[in-house]
């Protein structure tokens, strides 16, 4: 293989490598979505609040909260 070959591939693989690192920054620094919340106001009954909470599985679980 030449001088001039193995240069090519040399700047090809440093190219790949820089675009893999900024994506990877993007990706990591870019996560904007909302945190969910785990205790929600759903509804009213009666005098009572409808709370709504979320476990880590983002199942959900009902219960009321009277004053």
């Amino acid at each position: 293989m030449d001088h001039r070959t193995q240069m090519i591939i040399q700047s090809i693989a440093w190219s790949i490598g820089i675009v893999f690192f900024l994506v990877m920054t993007y990706a990591i620094f870019s996560n904007n979505s909302k945190p969910i919340e785990k205790f929600t106001v759903v509804d009213q009954y009666e005098n009572c609040s409808v709370i709504r909470y979320t476990d880590p599985t983002s199942r959900w679980h009902y219960f009321l909260k009277c004053s």
